[in-house]
């Protein structure tokens, strides 16, 4: 299917399901109308729009890609409830491809356990499951980008505590990012956050977290594996996670390390790979932030290792506007090899 279809057929798919919002639903009984699927009035649809472009410039390109500018997200989504317990999201990206990035149903089986169905986030890290619209810095860290499998197709249940201090997740997946198994293993992901304290104690509030992932894969050519073109083996994965924010400071960090276990005589048997960042934010005023993050990054051997300092800017002017500037410095290479990112985006939920 060409691009143009895909990105036609996501359009008139959304258009089509935007017809039939609850506002604008014939009564049950009407002509033409089973009462059985009309839904409440009461449960509306919802929107919601991203749209991101970024510029990305270095004076001597080492990095892939070239200098310039992108769109790296444009996406449109549908959210809403069908009664009480059931609810549904589809979201579409129109310059991914696939051009479905979510599509996933929920049933609140209890008021402190949810279990979803289909294709979104694996839980796994903190920052990985931060939307890109919300995440420190233009781009995720190098560990989360690297080790942790995208939107995956799969059933997760997720609990919470009643004050909501705790929060445990785990689901089995596909693991290989496409709409059906390549074979007949799971991806296992589970993870478990918790807020020890909050700022009624007047000394900010504190997330910890701990995730794991353990999968059984083969990714061909062309996959997205660690950092070899193909990959046959078994993964594990795990990490750990904190964020403490008090006034106008923030506090965060991240560690993941991973172990890719090869059924291949072309390379060594096992490789342990591993990474992690420190970051520290500062609220300037009501819509500036500044940040400054130690990103790094050691491949055990796999290729070189990255150590990387970013300097972050944040300007939200309204709740839907945000730019951000962020200054890469790889702590091995002069200033030639120095990055700069732009990021200008607008979002909004209806």
């Amino acid at each position: 299917m060409s691009p143009i279809l895909r990105v036609s057929l996501a359009a008139g798919t959304l258009i089509v399901l935007s017809c039939f919002s609850p506002a604008v639903v014939a009564p049950a009984g009407a002509s033409g109308t089973d009462s059985s699927l009309a839904a409440p009035r009461s449960l509306p649809i919802r929107f919601e729009v991203l749209l991101q472009t970024l510029a990305d410039v270095q004076p001597e390109r080492s990095l892939p890609g070239h200098n310039g500018f992108t769109v790296s997200n444009a996406r449109l989504g549908i959210r809403g409830r069908v009664d009480e317990r059931f609810s549904y999201l589809v979201r579409g990206n129109f310059v991914s491809n696939p051009v479905l990035v979510d599509a996933f149903i929920s049933f609140d089986a209890h008021s402190n356990l949810t279990l979803t169905v289909g294709r979104f986030l694996i839980p796994f890290s903190a920052e990985f499951l931060r939307s890109s619209e919300t995440i420190d810095f233009v781009r995720r860290s190098q560990a989360v980008s690297t080790f942790i499998p995208d939107r995956q197709l799969g059933f997760q249940a997720r609990a919470h505590s009643s004050n909501r201090r705790v929060d445990l997740a785990a689901g089995l997946f596909n693991g290989n990012e496409a709409n059906s198994n390549d074979n007949e293993d799971f991806l296992f992901a589970a993870r478990a956050e918790g807020m020890p304290f909050a700022d009624s104690r007047g000394v900010g509030v504190l997330s910890l977290g701990a995730s794991f992932l353990h999968s059984h894969d083969f990714i061909g050519p062309g996959g997205s594996p660690p950092y070899f073109p193909s990959f046959r083996g078994k993964r594990r994965i795990v990490g750990a996670d904190l964020r403490w924010e008090r006034a106008a400071w923030m506090i965060g960090g991240e560690w993941i390390a991973a172990r890719f276990d090869y059924e291949s005589r072309f390379f060594p048997e096992v490789y342990d790979p591993f990474g992690g960042h420190v970051t520290l934010g500062c609220r300037l005023s009501p819509t500036l932030q500044t940040r400054v993050r130690l990103d790094r990054f050691s491949r055990d051997g796999g290729g070189p290792d990255r150590d990387l300092i970013l300097l972050g800017f944040d300007l939200a002017p309204s709740p839907s506007v945000r730019m951000q500037a962020d200054y890469v410095i790889p702590t091995e290479t002069g200033p030639e090899h120095h990055q700069l990112l732009l990021k200008f985006q607008i979002a909004f939920r209806e």
